[in-house]
């Protein structure tokens, strides 16, 4: 919650201070996927399903390359568990 808080304060300018390819809409599917996980194996599967529903609407922000691939994987694998309200941590973690 506080990256994603972090990231609401964030500007592409001041990303772009760290890297010119930086751009503050491509963090928001990780940070989402990444809570969707985390509700998940605390067994809160409602929250979860809302970080992952945004975490799916951001997706066409992030390229087709290594980390735009990781993360769509990892919604993939997200909704698997949670479609199986499983609570158990995933190989892909």
């Amino acid at each position: 919650m506080r990256a994603l808080d972090g990231a609401d304060a964030l500007t592409d300018d001041r990303a772009k201070a760290h890297h010119a390819s930086l751009s503050v809409a491509g963090f928001y599917p990780s940070l989402h996927l990444n809570l969707a996980d985390d509700y998940r194996r605390l067994d809160s599967f409602a929250a979860a399903s809302r970080h992952l529903d945004e975490a799916r609407r951001r997706l066409d922000v992030l390229g087709d390359d290594a980390y735009g691939q990781t993360v769509r994987a990892g919604v993939d694998h997200v909704a698997a568990a949670l479609a199986a309200s499983s609570t158990e941590r995933l190989p892909s973690h």
